[in-house]
């Protein structure tokens, strides 16, 4: 490929379409290329790399990359990036079931965003939403709906449409599993509408299999 960033994209696109293999070894190719740890596209790298970690299901590997994102976000003041690094942690430790560690880091993220970047409404919804998932974990359906809804306000303020399909589909599985069928079905048919919009493939085909168990 011509360049760093023709490999990145090419990486990502890896990633997408569900080859986390092909997208780790791209990944850790760029990685080795990049002398500059504070550049950009290390830091594209390393969070690609651990998303293709935590699909892979492996934890502590996705852990130490957001870690090291993390340094570098609080050496830099990058209040964002902090945010997304304690985030990306909440995520990988809800994954690995550790519901403890992923709700302090959720709490982490949740202090910068109020205290540094108050009108990030993506940032809110996307914080909300992992909160709801980890409540779904641990069965609690009313406090899962409860964060769904502050998800998908957050979500339609930013105009972010995966935002607000993915708080649907939340919202859909809250229902669903107390046996709101009908409340259920409205939700996921919104989400489904959304991810249309977006061309979205792979959630209106996780989506139509939701569905069809009502």
């Amino acid at each position: 490929m011509k360049n760093l960033s023709d490999q990145l994209r090419k990486a990502f696109e890896y990633f997408d379409q569900g080859y986390f293999r092909q997208a780790e070894m791209l990944y850790l190719k760029c990685i080795d290329q990049i002398d500059d740890t504070t550049s950009i596209a290390f830091k594209q790298a390393v969070h690609g790399l651990g998303f293709v970690k935590s699909e892979l299901g492996q934890y502590e590997a996705a852990s130490d990359l957001y870690l090291t994102l993390l340094k570098l976000a609080v050496d830099e003041q990058d209040r964002e990036a902090e945010a997304i690094a304690y985030h990306q942690l909440g995520m990988v430790k809800r994954m690995a079931g550790q519901i403890e560690q992923a709700s302090h880091y959720f709490e982490e993220e949740l202090v910068i965003l109020h205290a540094h970047l108050p009108q990030w409404p993506l940032g809110y919804s996307a914080n909300y939403y992992e909160q709801g998932m980890l409540y779904m974990q641990q069965q609690q359906w009313g406090k899962a709906y409860e964060m769904m809804m502050e998800a998908l306000h957050y979500a339609k303020n930013s105009l972010d449409h995966v935002a607000i399909g993915c708080a649907y589909r939340g919202l859909g599985d809250a229902c669903r599993q107390t046996n709101r069928n009908k409340e259920a079905l409205q939700h996921y048919q919104d989400a489904r509408a959304v991810f249309r919009s977006v061309q979205d493939t792979r959630a209106i085909s996780e989506l139509d299999e939701r569905i069809a168990l009502l």
